[in-house]
């Protein structure tokens, strides 16, 4: 997001912080106990769409917390530069 004023020009930072074991390890168990996604997001101080997201990523019918994180492994394992050189 660009924020301009009289003086200057500065973009706003947005940090992101990626959902640990612990957190999905709550979510399972809140789920499987009945609560409302609002108040799931409230008790972990995440926004309600991040749970969904969460949720939604599960190719399961039940929420599993160990999967989940080992799907975010995976994805993370991707990230970052390619290598410039191929050694065969």
């Amino acid at each position: 997001m660009l924020i301009t004023t009289k003086t200057y020009t500065r973009r706003s930072i947005m940090s992101y912080t990626y959902l640990t074991i612990e957190e999905r390890s709550k979510i399972e168990v809140l789920v499987q106990e009945g609560y409302k996604i609002n108040h799931i997001a409230n008790l972990l101080g995440r926004h309600r769409s991040t749970i969904y997201r969460e949720l939604n990523r599960c190719s399961t019918p039940s929420y599993v917390a160990k999967a989940s994180q080992a799907d975010a492994n995976q994805l993370a394992s991707h990230k970052g530069r390619k290598a410039k050189h191929n050694f065969y």
